[in-house]
């Protein structure tokens, strides 16, 4: 089978599933540790602030680190070795957040971080003992998966922990959910626009309906007046009684919904709140692994660029071992 050996020579059999160099491994370690730590940084940032560039940073340094992460499984052979590189990497992802360590959830989500990526890893090692020829796909298969459901769980669980003092979620994106349903209620009721302020939203709805009414044009100006104001205060007091009490008239539909949901919230006890949260981490975490599997191609062709760039510049040797093993043939 074949073996990968941090040399510039041959490699000899009896020295295939030693590490040769340690400096090189450091390598992998110090790229994996800048490049996570680097994810978790900008992730926090993104989530505190609402800066996209801050997103597109993090979302680059998690697929450096992939790419890294995919070649430790093909390099570092040795237990140990692979052990402590992992941990300094998941080091570096949580120094990041040394301002939210009592958090229960970020506490939690350490350990799992670090099981399941050490676990990846050792699933790619599995898979080259198993192999007789290397198969760079089959190992971004067994090692890719993990890593990359373990990254988006820990993007879950931070989005959730990072608004625990208050409502789980920013206005500008509860109002960015809120916004195809809006679309397909204008296409519908082209009056309604939920980005005006209650008291102008009610005014129009007021005149379109009155506008209905037979001989309605005919009536003295301040007879329509009169009507068309008599109707929106009737909508105002409609949509006061829908979200439980009064409202700002001079906030849009958006900013009253958003104040509703998040008082409701509040009024949860906390285990009810953190039952919610819960969920909603999970299902962020089904959303973005849905989308995992074009990004998983993207990150294994990538690597696999790397790793033939490494072998070309002689940074590891392509080696055969030879494996003597007792076997049963029918006579």
């Amino acid at each position: 089978m074949s073996t990968f050996i941090f040399n510039n020579k041959p490699a000899a059999n009896d020295t295939a599933e030693i590490d040769q160099s340690i400096s090189k491994i450091a390598i992998f370690a110090i790229f994996g540790t800048i490049t996570f730590f680097s994810f978790g940084l900008f992730l926090k940032l993104f989530f505190s602030g609402g800066n996209f560039n801050f997103l597109l940073i993090s979302i680059s340094s998690a697929s450096i680190f992939l790419i890294v992460f995919l070649l430790q499984s093909l390099f570092i052979k040795n237990f140990l070795n692979a052990a402590f590189v992992v941990f300094f990497e998941c080091l570096g992802l949580f120094v990041g957040f040394y301002d939210r360590i009592s958090n229960p959830m970020i506490i939690g989500s350490a350990f799992f971080v670090f099981l399941i990526l050490f676990l990846a890893n050792q699933s790619g090692r599995q898979e080259i003992r198993n192999a007789v020829k290397i198969s760079f796909r089959k190992i971004g298969k067994a090692t890719l998966p993990k890593a990359i459901a373990i990254i988006v769980l820990f993007s879950s669980i931070v989005y959730v922990s990072a608004n625990e003092k208050g409502f789980f979620i920013s206005q500008s994106n509860f109002e960015k959910i809120l916004l195809p349903a809006a679309a397909i209620i204008k296409r519908i009721y082209p009056a309604i626009d939920f980005s005006l302020p209650i008291k102008e939203l009610s005014v129009d709805l007021a005149s379109e309906e009155a506008g209905k009414l037979p001989n309605f044009e005919l009536l003295p100006k301040s007879e329509r007046a009169k009507i068309v104001n008599q109707s929106a205060k009737e909508m105002e007091d409609a949509i006061s009684s829908f979200f439980g009490g009064e409202i700002n008239s001079t906030l849009n539909i958006y900013q009253i919904s958003y104040g509703f949901a998040a008082k409701k919230f509040n009024e949860f006890s906390k285990e009810i709140q953190s039952m919610i949260l819960i969920g909603v981490a999970f299902m962020i975490f089904l959303t973005l692994e849905g989308l995992a599997w074009p990004f998983r191609l993207i990150i294994t062709f990538l690597a696999y660029i790397i790793y033939e760039i490494l072998l070309a510049l002689e940074f590891a040797t392509v080696s055969l071992e030879g494996i003597s093993k007792e076997t049963v043939v029918l006579k």
